[in-house]
């Protein structure tokens, strides 16, 4: 790993990966309860890299773990968003104007992720606690896009700050805070090494494997008939090789050809393996209730429609994640952004992510009209935030032609 001391206004990653950095171990490889202990252990103390290797390659190996962690990522990717003026002054306007432009053309370059994939990548945070971006600023306070650094580059041996583990520094380097985005979750307080879900997920996912390994020799033994041949001990020498030889060549559609003096049993097991897949359910139920929520099966998450990745999320959770992303996004990125571009003198964007369940936009769209029937008047602004939509008053002269078009 090296960090390049770039001038932060080239609008490339100071951040790169080398060659050699991609020849890792597998942390998840013959998981073990006292593997899991270890690098539970080694974390406690802020060297979260093998934990954060654990969370990626948990997502290879566990089908149960990657679904319904998509779901939940791809419950708030799919929420529209865009950005609201912190004032109501012509300034604020335009800087929410200009920022939101730019931050839906941003990116879709070799080196420069979009804005869509910063948030993400900020979900990111999920299983290892904690996700870090880096801003990639052009001269003049513009934005080209975002690049995300792995976590498994970070440590916290010597704070709750990341510190970015290159080459020359194995104790790691501090990173300026206005070049990154330092997402953590606070699950457990303010250390990000113990805020990830890959704690309480790393134990089941030991469970699962372990209960796999017996299933499947449990298959194995139980699955076809066991054979036995009683031969007459007579002809028990003569005979005990060529038995030998027909079991082992027993298979499926199998057979053999034995004398009078062999008679051969079939035992089947009585036993069909309840309690291996009775622990197996409860298993996925239980990462369903530590991603999700709920106990419901995550289901086909790999479409973004409200309709049914965010119906698989509990609600508070997902308007949990969307506001945890906000704030961030908001005191890390947009804060910065207008003070560079607008001055101290202009408050900045606020971003909105909508994750208000449609029924309940339906409820709030008719508060509103019994309110406008009564006489009241509401705020465009903090309807558009609540319902998701950008709304703005017609023109009385324009409703007075739609008036006049429906008489």
């Amino acid at each position: 790993m090296l960090f390049l001391k770039r001038f932060p206004g080239s609008g490339k990653p100071a951040v790169q990966t080398e060659t050699s950095d991609r020849m890792d171990y597998d942390t998840g490889r013959g998981l073990t309860p006292e593997k899991v202990d270890r690098i539970m252990t080694a974390a406690n103390s802020g060297d979260t890299a093998d934990q954060c290797r654990l969370a990626q390659e948990i997502l290879e190996k566990n089908s149960d773990i990657m679904q319904a962690f998509s779901t939940r990522k791809n419950a708030v990717i799919g929420c529209g968003w865009h950005l609201k003026p912190g004032e109501k002054t012509t300034e604020a306007r335009q800087a929410a104007e200009e920022l939101e432009k730019q931050l839906r053309n941003c990116g879709n370059g070799d080196d420069a992720e979009t804005f869509e994939e910063l948030i993400e990548d900020l979900m990111g945070a999920l299983l290892p606690g904690f996700a870090v971006s880096e801003i990639l600023w052009q001269n003049g306070g513009e934005i080209a896009g975002f690049h995300h650094i792995e976590q498994k580059y970070f440590t916290f041996i010597d704070g709750f700050s990341p510190r970015l583990v290159t080459r020359d520094s194995p104790r790691g380097i501090r990173i300026p805070g206005e070049r990154i985005i330092f997402h953590k979750l606070r699950l457990h307080g303010s250390d990000p090494a113990r805020g990830g879900l890959i704690r309480p997920l790393a134990w089941l996912h030991c469970f699962k494997s372990l209960d796999e390994k017996d299933l499947l020799s449990f298959l194995e033994r139980h699955g076809m008939p066991f054979i036995i041949a009683k031969v007459d001990p007579s002809a028990f020498e003569k005979e005990k090789n060529l038995v030998k030889r027909l079991i082992r060549n027993f298979g499926t559609s199998g057979g053999g050809i034995f004398t009078k003096n062999v008679e051969l049993q079939l035992l089947e097991c009585k036993n069909n393996g309840e309690a291996y897949f009775r622990l197996l359910e409860y298993l996925e139920a239980a990462v369903n209730k530590v991603i999700l929520g709920q106990t419901a099966s995550s289901g086909d998450s790999s479409g973004l429609s409200k309709g049914d990745a965010q119906s698989k999320v509990r609600q508070d959770i997902l308007e949990s994640d969307c506001r945890t992303i906000q704030h961030v996004i908001n005191t890390q990125l947009l804060k910065p952004w207008t003070l560079y571009n607008f001055g101290p003198e202009v408050l900045p964007p606020e971003l909105v992510i909508n994750c208000t369940e449609a029924e309940d936009a339906a409820r709030l769209a008719t508060i509103v009209k019994t309110l406008h029937d009564a006489g009241y008047d509401t705020d465009p602004d903090e309807i558009s935030a609540r319902i998701g939509l950008k709304l703005s008053r017609r023109s009385e002269k324009r409703n007075a032609s739609l008036h006049a078009r429906s008489i």
